[in-house]
């Protein structure tokens, strides 16, 4: 989260494995969408991963997907805000939220349905 560190012990503690996993794993969905529909324009990311004590700072969800590394929050400028998340909805392989200045997407099952 923009403004607050994860530190070195909760690096070391709770960012294990697994969470690296997801976050390559959503860091990837997010970077084929990003080629395909906004090649020339820069990703503005305000969190990822963040440990208990960071997502309690940030008032995250208690089951929050930034825990597990299941989770992005970003933007590409407030202009495009509205046409960037229909992006997402139509091509996002997960969940999407759009939270006033930023685009929420984790990887979660979910169906469109």
């Amino acid at each position: 989260m923009l403004g607050h560190d994860n530190t070195d012990s909760e690096r070391k503690k709770e960012c294990t494995k697994e969470v690296l996993i997801n976050v390559y794993h959503t860091a990837e969905q997010l970077q084929k969408i990003h080629d395909t529909f906004w090649k020339d324009r820069q990703i503005i990311i305000s969190s990822g991963w963040r440990s208990v004590r960071n997502n309690q700072k940030c008032g995250g969800a208690l089951n929050s997907r930034h825990l597990y590394g299941q989770a992005i929050d970003f933007n590409l400028g407030l202009s495009t805000i509205n046409k960037d998340y229909e992006t997402m909805k139509e091509n996002w392989k997960g969940f999407v939220l759009h939270e006033g200045t930023w685009i929420h997407a984790d990887i979660r099952q979910y169906s469109k349905n």
